[in-house]
């Protein structure tokens, strides 16, 4: 979820070291995030929450001097990130509640992560918006599509009315993706099977991921060559 939508914006354009940077950020940002909220959910376990703690202010030092370098660079970041807000402002809240796991929260981080393709795009000095706002569709619609199919293969294998929702939207993914760039066809046809088959099988959670990862390759592969 993190470097499928970066790997689209940055290789879509001509990427350079402080496109390095901007990934470095991007993940620190992730892991302060999920290492604070886990040392506020644990902070009266005092041993447990030590635990949590030092990863938090390590990681948070790291994002907090990229992220400046960053905005030093470029201050239309500063811009850009309020986008990035009401998402992970649904993500933490459903988290802070135990809910982590609904599909509110994972919708919201793949909605947040798939803004980072049309950033990582302008910071690749890619300057075409309908190339932008084309990657900023096909991140989102292959990281809720994932977000759908692994719940209607894992947490929600039992409910039927789930896994028909999981490869309606597929459907309707394969539609947009032709929209888009036909060869497109290709990444989200197979999503789309996957979708129907693998729910039939009752995989464990790391063969249903490894289907996920030949899945997020197609994406990116074809997408580059696409666009």
């Amino acid at each position: 979820m993190l470097l499928v939508p970066f790997a689209l914006g940055t290789f879509t354009g001509t990427p350079a070291w402080r496109s390095l940077l901007l990934l470095i950020a991007w993940l620190a940002a992730y892991l302060t995030s999920y290492f604070t909220l886990r040392w506020w959910k644990t902070r009266r376990l005092r041993h447990r929450g030590l635990r949590y703690r030092r990863p938090a202010i390590a990681y948070g030092t790291v994002f907090s001097l990229s992220a400046a370098g960053l905005v030093l660079l470029d201050p239309w970041l500063l811009i850009a990130a309020l986008a990035f807000v009401p998402f992970e402002a649904i993500a933490v809240t459903a988290s802070l509640r135990g809910r982590e796991r609904s599909v509110a929260a994972g919708i919201a981080s793949a909605t947040a992560a798939s803004l980072m393709a049309p950033v990582a795009y302008r910071f690749a000095d890619g300057d075409d918006r309908s190339v932008a706002v084309a990657l900023l569709i096909v991140s989102w619609l292959a990281l809720a599509g994932s977000v759908l199919h692994v719940k209607s293969t894992i947490r929600e294998r039992d409910n039927p009315r789930f896994r028909t929702a999981s490869i309606a939207f597929h459907f309707l993914a394969l539609i947009v993706a032709l929209w888009i760039e036909p060869l497109l066809a290709l990444p989200f046809g197979f999503l789309l099977i996957r979708s129907v088959v693998v729910p039939q099988h009752g995989w464990r959670p790391g063969r249903i991921g490894a289907v996920e990862i030949v899945g997020s390759l197609l994406v990116v592969a074809v997408t580059l060559l696409a666009l």
